[in-house]
């Protein structure tokens, strides 16, 4: 999954110019909503995981690797979260078993994007050294908060996120 969301990363990233905020951001809105309602209404969702994995859910996976990579490459808020729902939906597995996973895969798609932001001398070195040294202590902080709070800490963060995401976006889209 990581290797098809890093491309799709990198294609994301090449096509950003071409995709205007104005129109990205009003559908990551509505997806944002959608995603919070849902997890709201179905609160079992999540947090019991009977991990299927058969190779039409592979493809599946892969599916959503590419698609939610892309959009990674293009614009980016609320990836983590997106791969977070999606891996839950796909494999039948907990918040828990798909932070793992979107991780990993996150991981992947930030390293796609920034092969083609490096490549294009788009990269203010001092700035990225710092938060990518922030990145990693936030990450290690984040991995051991989770592993204690198990899924539901995870659910409460995925709802959380929902609501800041939504509010940031809903300002930039509507008030500035």
């Amino acid at each position: 999954f990581a290797l098809a969301a890093l491309c799709a990363s990198a294609g994301g990233a090449l096509a950003v110019a071409l995709v205007s905020d104005t129109v990205v951001r009003p559908l990551i809105i509505v997806l944002l909503l959608a995603v919070g309602i849902f997890v709201v209404c179905k609160p079992s969702f999540g947090e019991e995981g009977n991990r299927i994995i058969t190779p039409r859910r592979v493809a599946l996976g892969v599916a959503v690797a590419l698609l939610v990579g892309g959009y990674d490459g293009v614009f980016g808020p609320g990836t983590g979260m997106f791969l977070i729902m999606a891996f839950t939906a796909v494999f039948s597995q907990t918040f828990l078993e798909s932070a793992a996973m979107a991780k990993v895969v996150n991981t992947a798609t930030n390293i796609g994007a920034l092969g083609v932001f490096i490549a294009g001398g788009y990269v203010d070195w001092s700035l990225a050294i710092a938060l990518a040294i922030a990145n990693v202590i936030g990450a290690q902080l984040g991995a051991r908060t989770v592993l204690q709070g198990g899924s539901k800490l995870v659910r409460i963060a995925l709802l959380t996120l929902v609501v800041v995401l939504c509010a940031r976006l809903g300002w930039q889209e509507f008030v500035q």
